[in-house]
């Protein structure tokens, strides 16, 4: 879905993928959706909602919100700024977290990786 207006325009895109790592491995579930606006003067904002279904590392089945907002340039660098919530115990430290996202396109395909800052 897309809107186009004088001062920029709107989008709305329904994503799945996967979520591979050494602490989760899962699936998406449907409903992601990832909304973009680009604004006349070049700038951008993303705004990623999305949940996954998996395992944690310690091997038990959980889910994963997950929150992704950023901002910044059309054609630079777009750093994000995740925030987590989750129904593992081994993960619960994700929510309070400081966590910094990079999206990159590898092979035709948009990847995010969530890193936490030191």
């Amino acid at each position: 879905q897309k809107i186009e207006a004088e001062n920029g325009c709107v989008q709305m895109i329904l994503f799945s993928g996967k979520a591979v790592g050494p602490i989760f491995n899962g699936e998406i579930m449907p409903g992601g959706v990832d909304t973009q606006q680009y604004g006349a003067d070049d700038s951008m904002t993303l705004s990623a909602r999305y949940m996954i279904n998996g395992t944690d590392n310690q091997g038990h089945t959980c889910n994963l919100f997950i929150e992704n907002n950023g901002s910044g340039k059309v054609g630079e660098e777009l750093i994000t700024y995740p925030k987590i919530f989750t129904d593992s115990s081994a993960l619960k430290y994700l929510e309070l977290a400081k966590l910094t996202g990079q999206i990159t396109n590898e092979d035709e395909q948009l990847i995010i990786k969530i890193f936490q800052d030191e």
